[in-house]
This record gives structure tokens, C-alpha cells and sequence, in this order.
């Protein structure tokens, strides 16, 4: 299990939890990826010593839910895919502190918490259920799914613990031992508490629901992957375990098979062209009998492969007629469009629709596809370059595939580009229906008969 740890530390408490947990995961064959959350402005960072305004200032600003700008260390962490995230959330008084807040409602909370399984760790002096439930609705309003929340908390009575805490924040960490002879508690969590860390966490690992991997664990498979999980614009999520996209399936291995036949697959609708097909035909269970969706078509491929073919040929040119492809693929596919929609709309479903890379016409799809369940459009582009995760595999394939031999013979970088997932394919996509027909919906009307009534028929079977 995949496991982000996101924190933010003045003081080094949450810092030490957090590299508790860390062990705790690695304990649990876990792999755990640590995150600090820090202002993105070196200006408004806070330092020691704090003075009684500035205290005051970022309590009353913690208190009014403000946000500011963050960054990240290591600044990749949230770039990658989670099973399971770790919010370690400050006390300020009685709200969490600033930069937790402005991260759980930034977007990149958003993309790391789709769908995922969250749990809160709050260190504190006191008050930290209030704290658990203010992280709770911030993490669920990005998306995702609470499971469990702790307070960690500092030795010592409400007087005792506020006088160490502040005393340690306008001392430059170096707290007061004695009020008016009265000895006071050390500041800081207890070993104890530390080890709680660990227990929690432990519990957490152990009970924590584990949604099935976007993308496919195949072997033999090629870029297969389930397009749920997404957040709406209205408040909505995409079903998982309903709709598929995939590349090539004529690799399947016995697993592959038996993987797919747990997801209880209905329908297969595919793309390719009729000599794509007999070249390389689907390989499913023989045991799991399926709808197969084909037409009777030889399309644009044909084209694109002369093309690379032709003296001369450069990795520009063949950028350049990808982008032009991209324009053409909504009218070329209208067909195989509009079947996927009229197959969900009457809820012929789980259904997988694919191609050979699995990248341009359905790419194109599930754009399609996403756009009408409301998905916002960057999550959209996202879904979209994540093809690029099987650069390498899609190579291989144009290497080994019967009608592209001749590929061998040239230099890999002219035709890389028919091979790559840049957002500026997809964006041509959208760009051209804007100028064609005001938008994804006149477009969806216009050529593939797609009635609003048929949209809020797909919405209904696919969004949660």
C-alpha cells in the first residue's frame, strides 16, 4: 500500500509523528512517502521567537479558515498515485493551523485525495476532536473517504500546557521550567504519545478500504483502467467499476483473464480497424462470454503509418499530424461514440471500450465520456496524459505489431510523437468542437445524436 504522510511542523511535534508513522507503515510492508507542507512565501513563514502579535495574528487567522499559498517538500510527493493519506494536523488554539487548511482546499488536495482512503492525526494541547471533525469535512469536501482520526496530545493541564506552548514559541524553543515556583510538564509529545503514533497508524494499515487500482495490475494488458473515482462539479463522483478503457487486449495472459472476469465485464466496445482486428484479436476468458461491439471500418491509422514512412519524415511533422488527427477523430469514431453512449445509457454495464494504444480514439472517448458526467476539465486532461505512464509499452507494441515492421527501420524519435499522451492533442480535440459547434454538447447533439435526455440517462447510471 501506497501511503502519503502530509504534515506541517514549527515546532518539530508533528514532524515526529509523522516519521513515526512512517515507521509504522514501513513495518507494515507499506511504502510511505513524507510531505511537508510549508507557506509558499519565505515572507510569512513563521520564526522563533514569535512575538504576543504574531501569536495572536495567526490564531485569529486560523480561526477565520484564511488560506495562503503552500509548497511542498519533496515537491513531487503529490504527483503520485495513493492508496492511503495521513494528515497531520496542528492545533491553532481551536482550529487547524493555516497551511493544512490552505492545502486540504487547494487543488492538489483535491487530485490526491480522489477517491482515496484519508486518515487525521492531530497534534495538539487539547481540543482535538474539534480538530478531527474541521479535517474530516475539509478532506471530504476534496473527495475523499474518512476512516479515522486521533489526538495526540502535550503532558500537562490547560494552564500548564498553554503556559509551556507559549513560552516555547516566544523563547526561541526554549520553554520555561517553573511558573511562580510551580513546576511545569516538558514540552512536546511523550514518548508515549509517540508510540501511540505507531499504534494508531498500525490500526489504521490493518482496517483502511483498498479500491481497486485505477490502473490494471496486467501483464499482458495494455493501459487498462478504470475511469471512476473522478470528483463532479456539482458535488458528485464518478461510480467505480462500471466503465473501462484499455489499449490492446490480445496479449492477455491466464491472470489477466481471470482479473477481468472478477470485474464483471458485459460489453467490450472496439475501436480498431477491421484489419487492427485480425491482426491482433481480443484474447478473453473463453469461460466469461462477453458482448463483442466491432464495425466494419479501416480508418486513419493506415494514414499515420504512411505518413511516418514517407522520406523526409520528421518528429514535427508527425507532432504536427497527430494534432490534425485529433481534430478528424470525433467525426472518424462517430460511430463507435455513439454506440459507448447508448450502451450506458441503457445500462449495459460494466462495459470496456478500447483501441489499440488505448490513447487517441479513446482517449477521445472517455473525454467525451467525462465531459457529460461533469468531471471538471483538468481532471479530464489528467486522466487523459496518464497514457503517458505506458510510453514505453506502446513502443514496444508499434515494434512488434505484424502491419508496423517497417517502423524498425527508422529513427524511433520521428515517430515517438503518434506514441506520446501531450495535452495539446486532447486540447485540439476540444478546440474543435468549440469552433465547429459551440462545445462538447453541440457536438454531441449535432453528430452523435446524443439528447439531453440520453445524457442525464449516463449521468444517472455512472454518477454517485
Amino acid at each position: 500500500m501506497k501511503v502519503l504522510l502530509i504534515y506541517y511542523s514549527f515546532t518539530g511535534q508533528a514532524a515526529l509523528a509523522a516519521e513515526r508513522a512512517a515507521q509504522a507503515c514501513r513495518e507494515a510492508g507499506s511504502e510511505p512517502t513524507l510531505c511537508r507542507v510549508e507557506f509558499a512565501d519565505e515572507l510569512v513563514r513563521l520564526r522563533r521567537p514569535l512575538s504576543t502579535r504574531e501569536v495572536k495574528h495567526w490564531t485569529a487567522a486560523a480561526a477565520k479558515g484564511q488560506t495562503l499559498p503552500v509548497c511542498y517538500d519533496p515537491p513531487a510527493a503529490l504527483r503520485s498515485e495513493y492508496d492511503l493519506v495521513l494528515i497531520f494536523s496542528n492545533t491553532w488554539q481551536s482550529s487547524p493551523s493555516v497551511p493544512i487548511r490552505s492545502f486540504l482546499q487547494s487543488a492538489d488536495a483535491r487530485r490526491v485525495l480522489d477517491g482515496k482512503a484519508f486518515a487525521v492525526l492531530v497534534i495538539c494541547r487539547r481540543l482535538w476532536k474539534e480538530n478531527v471533525s474541521a479535517v474530516r469535512a475539509l478532506g471530504e469536501a476534496a473527495g475523499g473517504q474518512f476512516v479515522a482520526g486521533e489526538g495526540f496530545t502535550h503532558p500537562g493541564n490547560r494552564i500548564g500546557s498553554l503556559v509551556q506552548t507559549v513560552s516555547y514559541l516566544m523563547r526561541d524553543g526554549m520553554p520555561w521550567r517553573h511558573l511562580l515556583g510551580i513546576p511545569l510538564p516538558n514540552y512536546g509529545l511523550s514518548q508515549k504519545a509517540i508510540s501511540r503514533v505507531g499504534e494508531f497508524v498500525t490500526g489504521v494499515l490493518a482496517n483502511a478500504p483498498c479500491n481497486p487500482p485505477r490502473v490494471a495490475p496486467l501483464e499482458g494488458g495494455h493501459n487498462f483502467r478504470d475511469i471512476g473515482g473522478y470528483p463532479t462539479e456539482d458535488g458528485g463522483s464518478i461510480r467505480r467499476g462500471r466503465v473501462f478503457r484499455s489499449g490492446t487486449m490480445a496479449q492477455l495472459t491466464d491472470e489477466d483473464q481471470r482479473y477481468l472476469a472478477s470485474l464483471g465485464i458485459k460489453v467490450i466496445c472496439d475501436f480498431r480497424t477491421n484489419r487492427e482486428r485480425e491482426s491482433r484479436p481480443t484474447r478473453w476468458s473463453q469461460t466469461h462470454t462477453v458482448d463483442l461491439w466491432t464495425r466494419d471500418h479501416e480508418g486513419s491509422v493506415g494514414e499515420l503509418i504512411a505518413a511516418v514512412n514517407r522520406p523526409g519524415a520528421t518528429a514535427v511533422d508527425m507532432r504536427n499530424r497527430m494534432i490534425t488527427a485529433y481534430r478528424d477523430l470525433p467525426y472518424e469514431q462517430a460511430d463507435s461514440y455513439r454506440e459507448i453512449f447508448k450502451r450506458i445509457a441503457t445500462g449495459d454495464l460494466p462495459l470496456v471500450f478500447h483501441c489499440s494504444a488505448g490513447k487517441d480514439r479513446t482517449g477521445i472517448a472517455a473525454a467525451l465520456l467525462l465531459w457529460v458526467l461533469k468531471v471538471p476539465r483538468e481532471k479530464i486532461i489528467e486522466d487523459y496524459v496518464l497514457t503517458e505512464r505506458f510510453f514505453e509499452r506502446g513502443c514496444h507494441l508499434v515494434m512488434t505489431d505484424p502491419n508496423s515492421h517497417r517502423f524498425a527501420r527508422l529513427d524511433p524519435s520521428i515517430w515517438e510523437p503518434m506514441m506520446r499522451a501531450e495535452r495539446e492533442y486532447i486540447e485540439s480535440t476540444f478546440e474543435t468542437l468549440m469552433s465547429r459547434h459551440g462545445g462538447v454538447e453541440g457536438y454531441l447533439k449535432d453528430v452523435l445524436g446524443v439528447s439531453d435526455e440520453m445524457r442525464a440517462a449516463v449521468r444517472r447510471e455512472l454518477v454517485a
